[in-house]
């Protein structure tokens, strides 16, 4: 089993196509929405978290070329610094992720990364570079 994060990039042609079903029933893939733009007759972007058997991936990366849908693995991640944190909490309402928690004892906020969507909304908040952005060292 692998688990591999992706960027979809439709053409507005493949938009209203059943892409998510397909991947799910046919390649038998186990699909997680991370973040969605999409409109019927426009360019559409959509990034998925796939889980699933390598081979079974392969074939749905075939799928999609075939319907002109651009894929691009995400290669990035989002660190959190806590040295550099002031836990001033600007971080946490604009999560969608919900990756950034204060504990309401402490005031403290704490970084959950496997909830992180890579929306990078954080980035433009924290004023104090306590959130960056990383490239992961397997690009595959």
């Amino acid at each position: 089993m692998v688990k591999k994060k992706y960027l979809l990039i439709f053409p507005p042609e493949a938009v209203e196509q059943p892409v998510t079903y397909r991947l799910i029933s046919d390649y038998h893939l186990v699909i997680n929405i991370l973040k969605a733009s999409v409109s019927p007759g426009r360019k559409g972007r959509l990034t998925l978290e796939i889980e699933g058997e390598e081979k079974n991936l392969s074939r749905a990366i075939a799928y999609l070329n075939s319907i002109n849908v651009e894929i691009k693995p995400v290669i990035e991640n989002i660190r959190w610094r806590e040295e550099k944190c002031v836990h001033c909490t600007a971080c946490v309402p604009g999560c969608p992720g919900q990756c950034f928690v204060v504990d309401r004892k402490t005031m403290r906020v704490s970084f959950h990364e496997e909830k992180c969507v890579g929306c990078k909304h954080c980035l433009s908040v924290c004023a104090y570079g306590a959130i960056e952005v990383v490239e992961e060292n397997n690009a595959s």
